[in-house]
């Protein structure tokens, strides 16, 4: 393999000098030098006072810092490990001080508080590829922000690489510090700290070179005799000093310190330290430390994902990756993993396999293991060149900081250069790859000494899920909080065993959490990848899209009556019936008909042609463990439809002819149901655990049961569909059967809210979502869509809805405990899984609490409404 040694230049971004301290963002404290205050305590002050004043006192662990006298120091540098332990070394100095000290912090090699468990917003040295203005500031803000809840009232840079500019850009820590000032925290370089030596006469100065010495607990009584030997020596003018601890005074009112304390026991300030904005920043920060070269044009984003085999190739890093975790949220996924220096024999069989794939994402990572010996991992490079012959590889590069350059790491042979291994990246590197999100990630080059420039494309983002913080969409993390609380009230109280939820705003997911077990007996938890049995969310899910799709190219018509598309009905009292009225739940067809109890005999024993206890070429389908449908029982509930009942045209909810549309679908289309809906909505959009009768294609641990049915089946339904009706069409209806997690089920609520697109792919036209999606018969007191349930025109506390959504927004419930609804007012839509049924359908706490409804309403409410 040719090697082509590459260096990474990643320039330090804060160089701390003595001239770069003068030109950082300063803040005016003349008003605060001729405020009452400062001229009130600067008189009350002795000399020993004024001078302690100039002193910012180093706090360590186990040093209690006493003073020698009442008013305190000018300022304490605090040394502690995390928030608890610097709150309380804080409250304890606080307490035994008139005047509150500055209390000074110094950012290091992060930008952010050097303490542990609190967010920073990344490492110094790749801060420089960030070239947003707004996004310093808003890091300025947040730090500030993170300063106040710990009383913290002045950065430093002292002895370190806090900067003057940010790779020849002094732009960016203007910004940063602006953030600072806007929240009343004194910024960087503002107070000039020098630290106090016991050597020379010059360190106790009577120029402008100092503000504020730093001094330890035993070196105070150095500094006040230096400072009494200075001034009797007239090496010092006492003005000076005075003028120096009033200028102190002055930054202590900017600051507000000289308001009363707010004594800082404050647990309720914990969200100000860590939050959901900072999370968000710190992923719109690693943005920019994703490269894309000239090498992913046309490969990157990954625009169609259908009947595509794809591979996660995992080279040098930990199993089970962040990476994997969010390249399967798109699509089926499968995993494989290898090292630099494995067997021949390793990359033979691994290439057998690999080559079977359309798409192959390889990953590297610890490229400093690679030995610069070609001899050591020749086996490896043969592979290589396999990957890079196929056409089939997008490489994704994470290089070790101080690497120079390895065979994998050029433009020439990588699709994406991720500048740091993260969580962070590692999340954000698949959404890049599937277009969640997009990128103008830079770096610069060279080769040897020659400088070959920068390099990096643009990638905008193609329409997919992306997966962030709620406050990326404008959304409060805390309050969001209320819905994990009505969840683990949910499972406390025995309305469900566990579930899944979902929030996705602005084609964001920005809440996706699963809670409790698939069962009481709490031995297995629900996962966000497990499938639930989604009930009457099928109706919308299953058939609807596809009558939509037929409709729109005029091949299914609202306003023919049933028989046109199945002639068996034809004759009798629903010949007349329209698929706009029967949609719409306005045709007076019976609500439901139980079914099974047609099939069994009144001593017990099945009827002929109905089930059996034994497989059969007759009884092919089991309906569950030991119990056989006969292939022919389709027939017999297309006759008691037909023989039903018809009642006035008025709005009762009918699930009959659900049962029907597969059918219809498939004499229009001339394809079998499931293979139509794969192939033209589930597969394209990537949501592949959307399926009919999973046990053919999930183990059942990965499947969520439901109801232990005691009068049909006789056993705990675990894999089947739950319905009776479905079951007896052999699992596959309109009516239910459908079964998904909350992330695929998603996806089709989210085309379904653009009305018709998703990923920058048109599955239907806007104008057959807003034919579908709108009430059909508002005088008749009927709220419903075609097929889609729509919000009580008038909405109400403990309504099918929660109140504020909006009137254009619909969705589904289903029998099982699942509710999916899209609301395109806010480009909102909420996912809630359940099993409540489980172990009995008579369970009904789930309704009775209010549950799902209940945490739409905290989605509302958790919005910054603009309106």
């Amino acid at each position: 393999m040719t090697r082509k040694p590459l260096l990474f230049f990643i320039s330090g971004i804060f160089l701390c000098t003595a001239s770069s301290m003068t030109r950082s963002q300063t803040i005016n404290v003349e008003r605060q030098l001729a405020d009452p205050w400062v001229d009130s305590v600067f008189g009350s002050l002795s000399i020993t006072d004024r001078i302690n004043q100039l002193l910012i006192v180093e706090a360590g662990q186990q040093d209690h810092t006493e003073t020698n006298s009442t008013s305190g120091w000018g300022g304490v540098k605090v040394s502690a490990g995390g928030p608890d332990s610097f709150l309380k070394k804080l409250n304890y100095l606080e307490t035994r001080q008139s005047l509150r000290p500055l209390v000074f912090h110094e950012i290091g090699k992060v930008v952010g508080l050097n303490l542990d468990s609190v967010d920073h917003f990344g490492q110094v040295e790749f801060l420089h590829h960030v070239r947003e203005p707004h996004l310093f500031y808003e890091m300025g803000s947040a730090v500030a922000k993170q300063c106040k809840a710990l009383g913290i009232s002045i950065l430093s840079a002292e002895n370190h690489e806090l900067p003057d500019r940010l790779n020849g850009d002094f732009w960016k820590l203007h910004e940063l510090n602006q953030g600072l000032i806007d929240h009343q925290i004194i910024p960087i370089g503002a107070v000039k700290v020098r630290r106090f030596t016991n050597d020379s006469s010059h360190l106790i100065p009577s120029s402008e070179r100092w503000d504020m010495l730093l001094v330890r607990r035993d070196e105070i009584e150095v500094v006040h005799e230096k400072f009494r030997q200075a001034i009797s020596e007239d090496r010092i003018r006492l003005e000076d000093l005075e003028a120096k601890c009033r200028l102190v005074l002055a930054y202590k009112k900017w600051a507000g310190l000289d308001l009363n304390p707010d004594r800082l026991n404050r647990i309720d300030r914990s969200d100000r330290i860590n939050n959901g904005y900072n999370r968000f920043l710190k992923e719109e920060i690693a943005k920019y430390l994703l490269v894309a070269t000239g090498m992913s044009a046309g490969k990157i984003p990954v625009r169609q994902i259908e009947n595509k085999k794809i591979a996660f190739l995992n080279i040098g890093g930990n199993p089970n990756s962040v990476f994997y975790e969010y390249a399967g949220k798109y699509t089926k996924i499968d995993y494989f993993e290898t090292g630099y220096s494995s067997e021949d024999q390793e990359y033979v069989s691994l290439w057998a396999d690999l080559n079977k794939y359309d798409i192959i994402l390889c990953a590297y990572y610890q490229l400093g293991s690679l030995s610069d010996d070609p001899s050591d991992h020749r086996g490896f490079d043969i592979f290589q060149d396999w990957l890079i012959k196929s056409g089939k590889r997008i490489s994704v590069v994470f290089p070790d900081p101080g690497v120079g350059g390895t065979a994998i790491v050029n433009e020439a042979m990588s699709e994406l250069i991720v500048l740091q291994d993260t969580p962070i990246t590692n999340k954000l590197v698949p959404q890049l790859i599937f277009g969640g999100i997009g990128t103008n990630g830079r770096i610069r080059i060279s080769a040897g000494r020659s400088p070959l420039g920068m390099i990096g494309v643009d990638v905008e983002p193609s329409g997919r899920f992306a997966y962030t913080s709620p406050e990326g969409v404008g959304l409060n993390s805390k309050k969001l909080l209320k819905i994990d609380s009505i969840a683990t009230a949910a499972i406390r109280n025995r309305a469900i065993p566990g579930c899944q939820i979902l929030i996705a705003k602005d084609h964001k997911v920005i809440y996706q959490k699963s809670f409790g077990y698939h069962t009481y007996d709490s031995i297995r938890e629900v996962r966000n990848t497990d499938l639930y049995d989604l009930a009457s969310v099928t109706k919308v899910s299953g058939a609807l899209p596809a009558l939509m799709k037929l409709y729109e190219e005029g091949r299914f018509d609202l306003e023919a009556t049933m028989g046109t598309y199945l002639p068996y009905f034809k004759r009798g009292n629903k010949k007349r019936l329209t698929y706009r009225e029967i949609l719409a739940h306005q045709s007076g067809l019976t609500p439901y008909i139980v079914y099974w109890t047609t099939a069994i005999k009144r001593n017990g024993n099945y009827r002929r042609k109905t089930l059996s206890n034994s497989k059969s070429e007759d009884f092919s389908y089991e309906v569950s463990p030991g119990l056989y449908l006969h292939n022919d029982y389709k027939k017999k509930i297309y006759r008691q439809i037909r023989k039903s009942k018809l009642g006035e045209k008025k709005y009762a909810y009918s699930g009959l002819t659900f049962l029907l549309y597969p059918e219809i679908i498939e004499a229009i289309t001339g394809r079998d149901y499931v293979d139509y809906l794969d192939a033209h909505f589930y597969k394209p959009l990537g949501a592949i655990s959307i399926t009919y009768n999973p046990l053919e294609k999930y183990e059942a641990g990965r499947i969520v049961p439901t109801e232990y049915d005691s009068l049909f089946r006789k056993g705990q339904i675990h894999g089947k569909v739950h319905d009776e009706a479905a079951a007896m069409m052999k699992g596959i209806s309109s009516n239910a059967g459908l079964f998904a997690n909350a992330n695929d089920l998603a996806k089709l609520f989210q085309m379904y809210c653009n009305y018709g697109t998703f990923g920058n792919r048109e599955y239907l036209n806007e104008e057959t979502l807003l034919e579908f999606t709108r009430c059909q018969y508002p005088g008749n007191n009927n709220r419903r869509g075609l097929g889609f349930d729509r919000p009580l025109p008038e909405p109400h506390a403990n309504g099918n809805t929660a109140k504020p959504v909006s009137q254009l927004s619909f969705g589904h419930s289903g029998f099982t405990g699942t509710f999916a609804w899209a609301d395109p007012e806010y480009n909102l839509v909420y996912i809630f899984l359940s099993n409540r049924v489980y172990r009995t359908r008579e369970n009904r706490k789930l309704y009775e609490m209010n549950i799902r409804t209940d945490i739409q309403e905290v989605i509302y409410e958790a919005m910054e409404r603009k309106d």
